[in-house]
């Protein structure tokens, strides 16, 4: 997924809060390593590497990248998205690109692809074949 990022252009979203309240969890992860328990290292892990995985989603600017598609984009986006905001990225992204279509999902969460399947792939379907 190609999004423009939280950065100083574009701040709205509270991604990097998120990552910072995650990142807060290393000294859980290192004391699950040390008392060796493999379900309490693999949540610690688990969370830290969710919190890597913000801080590069937030501060990766793809912009100039979405710029340069030129095919038809349906960018699909949850109105209650709590990873990436919305208004930070599904309006944006579709605007950036030379050919985008935004479908928004009112109530839809970041996971829509699964907790909305059926939705999410008629319309994808229907965006393929017109």
């Amino acid at each position: 997924m190609l999004t423009p990022s939280v950065n100083s252009r574009n701040i709205g979203g509270d991604a990097r809060s998120a990552a910072r309240q995650l990142r807060q969890l290393l000294p859980l992860k290192a004391q699950a390593e040390y008392d060796s328990s493999p379900v309490t290292v693999a949540v610690a892990r688990r969370a830290v590497t969710a919190a890597d995985r913000i801080v590069a989603f937030s501060q990766t600017d793809f912009t100039e990248d979405l710029k340069s598609i030129t095919v038809p984009v349906l960018v699909m986006h949850g109105d209650d998205d709590q990873i990436v905001p919305y208004e930070d990225s599904g309006p944006l992204s579709a605007k950036l690109v030379q050919n985008g279509t935004l479908m928004t999902y009112e109530g839809f969460p970041h996971g829509m692809p699964t907790t909305q399947a059926d939705t999410i792939s008629a319309d994808l379907l229907a965006f393929i074949q017109s």
